[in-house]
């Protein structure tokens, strides 16, 4: 496993708020300035398993992961160091449910 270090955060994340936005909210543009911070940090691989993000179309290889899951922690929804990028497979750590 590799130690992740963070960088700073993508600028289209200030302009998002907890309790006035939701993760839905986000568009492609600002999912494409995440997904570029997060291949530099995760050397585009997932933060789980370690198996390749590269792809053409990246995000149907891939999700945006929240370590802390939304759900249970929404004031950390748009937070830079609780997001990762996590892959499709099959294997248990990393499936979209």
């Amino acid at each position: 496993m590799h130690k992740l270090e963070r960088f700073e955060a993508p600028a289209c994340l200030a302009k998002y708020q907890h309790g006035r936005d939701n993760w839905q909210t986000l568009n492609h543009k600002d999912r494409r300035e995440i997904w570029q911070k997060i291949d530099t940090m995760q050397y585009k691989r997932c933060a789980y398993c370690e198996n390749t993000l590269e792809g053409n179309n990246q995000e149907k290889k891939a999700h945006l992961e929240h370590f802390r899951q939304r759900d249970r922690y929404p004031q950390g929804t748009f937070q830079w160091a609780n997001i990762f990028g996590s892959c499709n497979n099959d294997c248990l750590t990393c499936q979209v449910i």
